[in-house]
């Protein structure tokens, strides 16, 4: 070994090490990613129960090596008794086990590690094949390229298929070289070993069987020289073509072999194609599923416009904003001196064919989701780069010859500059802070980026911000005062209390992923182009974009309190705030105008309910006093909404709340639970209000129905009162009690969402008891109070400060027989 190899090999060491260092650090400030949840839940559910039929329309290789880790972890169990389980998605049951049955963080580490892995394995088989085809400097380089990429490390700190996609198909590569510059059985076997792994990692990776044939045929056409394929020397041509030939089935026997291997040599029915009976039915199935993926379009964007479907242009504009300059010139440079000297060999044109082939079949994919796609054709092109090397080493002066350093140096620096933000590299052509304008998506957002912004929120002291959220990390497992709006998956929003208005959005804090920014994966394209028409304040890890909204409209107006009785707020007519309320600054609430209301302390109210609902049927108490102020469009829709308008008076609500006091006894015990049938002496009268948990007080009922009967509908009208603000879900329940304390009906629910409470508003509710027709005749109680719908607790009934249970009674009642 020279002295100038065994230098590049330390070199190569210690920037691997450097790498890992990068890599290792820079994941754990990471959240979890698209698709990461997916595989996790899927290897886990292989390793621990041999369960191959978590769907995630790609084969299972990935998924077990990135969860191979985990084996060490006690306790660590897949979902068996969710719905997810046996026949649902991979997605649906790792987002059960990752979020919410193990510690994410820790998980998340373990899974990622191999992929880490692969990376460093990588650089090392890029630095030996660049060498021998170019020299040691060469390698180097090669290695350098590898290591430092951000694309390459952004995916290589990830759970995912397409760092291991790159790595297997660079792998089938150099074992495809290797054999035809040294033939031979264990070279064939290695070509099959490495084709079936990059088979069971990525369906994609099907181009290179054919590929690897057509190049083989090339290489034996022409007259072999003694000594150069001795495994292939004949003196006939077509003997030469037969003899490949069959290399080349054994090569796919062996590659089908190992995918076999990899499902546990299963076999048997596959449900997409009509329970047809096959070796690796679960891996056909993955497959069928792809093929129905890929039949319905997908939305995609760049270059500010969203499509459906594949488009040509997508991967070359990625391709062009996303790889580091210092590698396009690297790469310009090599092929220049290929052009120039024609000296191509067998080398050239397998590292070119498999490079240019992967980025052929991007072309024609229908999924233009991301740069990822393209990784397989980096290693290839790294070792080619070599040329470079070689040409200015030989051909330049003094200075061409620093030219591959000072081009590494720029690149590591880039990487530097990225740190840990690797996902979101673009290049100098874009830069990160304006990728979102051009690519979205796993190109730059992939809903990895909560803990950046958990650190904004601290460091800039913000008490709620409205998020917009595109990821399937989970805001509530990190440190944000969050409300949502508009977001994707579209379970993260809330769907029933949507405060967001496109024209006029509230005032306050908004951090809005890229992705949903640019409207990719809504019906609504333009539905944060309010956003879009100004620059953001912050973009933390660059993929979430911080906005602050000031009062519009008429600033010195004041503030406006509306209540949603059925219509949300996005549905609203634009002209609302700009003819009637003169500004965005509105404090909201909700409810459903049929069974409930909600009336804020005092003030300016406006209520908004649809049009066809009769403002006299509202359970509003007061509402008589609200006057008609318009009638305007729904917004984007059909129909019309009501506008009512009217001040609420804090001496009116007193006054109201006594008399409603005073015509609703209740009845409480002492005991830890109550007494019902014959002991009356345990039991005491008390008029409302009555404090639940300092929460909440209960004002009164009405009773709707004096004379119930069994078979018939009972209703009762509640009225409380909010003491403090919480974000806690609550529900009242209602429960019709015989003198054994047995229900025999129940009515569970709150139709006014409690998030947006304030101290002081008046929530009424109607409950509607259906009696069964088996209730005898006779006596019975009803029992009500409110529990927290999150752990189904209770809030503890409070008199005089003091605890009395966790229910209150209404007098009994007498139920005829109907006759």
């Amino acid at each position: 070994m020279n002295s100038t190899a065994a230098t590049t090999r330390w070199v190569v060491l210690l920037l691997i090490l450097t790498a890992f260092g990068l890599a290792l650090s820079s994941m754990r400030v990471k959240s979890a990613t698209f698709d990461e949840d997916a595989y996790i839940g899927r290897g886990t559910a292989i390793w621990l129960e041999g369960n191959y039929w978590l769907r995630t329309a790609h084969p299972a290789l990935a998924p077990m090596l990135s969860t191979l880790p985990l084996l060490t972890e006690p306790g660590l169990a897949p979902p068996e008794d969710h719905q997810c389980w046996p026949d649902g998605t991979g997605r649906s049951c790792g987002r059960e086990l990752l979020f919410f049955r193990s510690d994410t963080q820790r998980v998340l580490f373990l899974a990622r590690l191999p992929t880490v892995f692969l990376l460093l394995i990588l650089a090392a088989l890029v630095y030996r094949l660049a060498s021998n085809l170019f020299g040691a400097e060469a390698g180097l380089l090669a290695a350098a390229l590898c290591l430092f990429d951000p694309n390459l490390v952004a995916h290589a700190r990830l759970a995912t298929l397409d760092l291991a996609c790159a790595f297997f198909v660079f792998v089938s590569c150099l074992a495809f070289y290797r054999f035809w510059t040294r033939p031979g059985w264990s070279g064939t076997l290695l070509v099959g070993l490495a084709l079936g792994a990059a088979g069971a990692t990525r369906f994609t990776t099907g181009f290179l069987p054919p590929l690897f044939a057509i190049l083989s045929l090339v290489r034996v056409w022409k007259p072999v020289a003694a000594g150069d394929l001795s495994l292939l020397i004949a003196p006939s041509r077509w003997r030469r073509v037969l003899v490949v030939f069959l290399l080349l089935l054994v090569i796919g026997l062996v590659a089908a072999l190992f995918i076999w291997v990899v499902y546990a040599a299963d076999f048997g029915p596959v449900p997409r194609w009509g329970d047809l009976a096959l070796p690796m039915p679960a891996y056909f199935d993955d497959l069928a599923a792809l093929l129905e993926y890929r039949d319905k379009p997908q939305d995609a964007f760049v270059l500010g416009r969203n499509y459906l479907g594949g488009w040509w242009l997508f991967f070359p504009v990625a391709l062009l904003v996303k790889t580091p300059i210092p590698t396009i010139l690297l790469i310009a440079l090599a092929v220049l001196d290929l052009v120039r000297r024609r000296d191509g060999r067998f080398a050239d044109a397998l590292l070119l064919a498999v490079s240019i082939g992967y980025f052929v079949l991007s072309l024609l994919s229908p999924f233009n989701i991301g740069y990822r796609h393209l990784l397989p054709m980096l290693p290839p092109l790294f070792v080619f780069t070599g040329r470079a090397v070689r040409a200015l080493r030989s051909d330049g002066g003094k200075w061409l010859k620093r030219v591959p350093v000072l081009l590494v140096s720029w690149l590591i620096c880039a990487n530097v500059l990225i740190y840990p933000h690797y996902l979101a590299y673009f290049n100098e052509l874009v830069t990160p802070r304006n990728g979102y304008k051009v690519l979205v998506d796993s190109s730059l957002d992939w809903g990895q980026d909560l803990p950046s912004l958990e650190e904004y929120v601290e460091n800039e002291g913000i008490s709620q911000l409205y998020l917009s959220w595109f990821g399937e990390s989970r805001p509530w497992q990190y440190d944000i005062p969050y409300r949502f709006i508009p977001s994707k998956p579209d379970e993260l929003s809330d769907i029933y209390t949507r405060v967001y208005h496109p024209d006029y959005p509230l005032p306050g804090v908004y951090a809005i992923s890229a992705t949903n920014i640019q409207g990719v994966l809504f019906d609504d394209k333009d539905i944060f182009g309010w956003f879009l028409e100004r620059e953001p304040v912050a973009q933390p890890g660059y993929s979430v974009l911080v906005y602050e909204v000031p009062r519009l409209l008429d600033p010195e107006a004041l503030p406006v309190t509306g209540m949603l009785g059925g219509p949300q707020l996005d549905q609203v007519d634009p002209a609302a705030f700009e003819g009637l309320w003169h500004t965005n600054d509105l404090r909201l609430g909700w409810f459903a105008p049929a069974t409930s209301c909600q009336v804020p302390a005092y003030g300016d109210v406006w209520f908004v309910i649809d049009a066809g609902i009769e403002a006299d049927s509202l359970l509003c108490p007061f509402f008589e006093e609200a006057e008609l102020a318009a009638r305007l469009p729904v917004r984007r829709g059909e129909g019309q909404l009501s506008f009512y308008h009217f001040d609420v008076g804090a001496a009116a609500i007193d006054g109201w709340t006594e008399a409603l006091a005073a015509d609703s006894p209740l009845v409480f015990s002492s005991e830890t639970s109550f007494v019902l049938g014959e002991a009356p002496d345990l039991r005491r009268q008390v008029e409302p209000p009555l404090r639940f948990a300092e929460r909440v007080e209960l004002l009164g009922y009405r009773v709707l129905a004096d004379a119930p009967q069994e078979d018939s509908e009972w209703q009762l009208v509640t009225y409380w009162r909010s003491l403090a603000g919480d974000e806690d879900t609550l529900a009242i329940f209602v429960q019709l009690l015989d003198d054994s304390g047995n229900p025999r009906a129940a009515f569970d629910g709150l139709d006014v969402p409690t998030i947006m409470w304030s101290p002081g508003d008046v929530i009424v509710q109607s409950h509607t008891l259906l009696l069964p027709p088996d209730l005898e005749p006779g006596r019975y109680w009803v029992q009500l109070g409110m529990y927290r719908v999150q752990d189904v607790s209770r809030l503890p009934v409070l008199l005089d400060g003091e605890r009395i249970g966790d229910r209150v009674l209404l007098p009994s009642l007498e139920i005829s027989d109907g006759e």
